[in-house]
């Protein structure tokens, strides 16, 4: 609907939840599409950090409605971050044909390596999300 009314901005609320990877990626690259080629601003929660990683410019890391940190998803999608933002441990590596990093997640009390990382205690627990903004040119993703 918001596409055949002409809309510059799409706002999406987890638009590959519940769908099968085909799918995910299927919407992701028609996003890709009508923001490179139409201009449109798309404004997106997602909960998939490696997409977010894959198709995002820009990424800024949110822990209780603050700011951790921002920057490229090379700067973002760090252990460190993850660790801090979500509580878990993450093996980092970048996607062999795209170059984006991506993560394994762990548990934080699992060993990662020969190291054991001790389970970060977070007093007020908020689901984390990931929020994408695609302006212009550039994808915004907040995780």
């Amino acid at each position: 609907m918001t596409l055949a009314q002409g809309a510059s901005y799409l706002l999406l609320d987890e638009p590959t939840s519940h769908l099968d990877t085909c799918h995910q990626l299927e919407i992701m690259e028609l996003l890709t599409r009508l923001n490179r080629d139409e201009n449109k601003t798309v404004v997106m929660v997602l909960h998939d950090l490696n997409l977010a990683a894959r198709y995002a410019h820009h990424i800024i890391a949110l822990k209780a409605g603050r700011i951790v940190t921002e920057g490229t998803p090379e700067s973002v999608m760090t252990e460190a971050t993850l660790a801090e933002v979500l509580g878990i441990s993450a093996h980092i590596f970048r996607d062999p044909r795209t170059g984006a990093p991506m993560c394994i997640p762990y548990m934080a009390s699992e060993p990662l390596g020969s190291a054991t990382v001790t389970r970060t205690v977070i007093t007020s627990w908020r689901p984390w999300d990931t929020r994408a903004i695609w302006s212009r040119r550039n994808w915004w993703c907040c995780c």
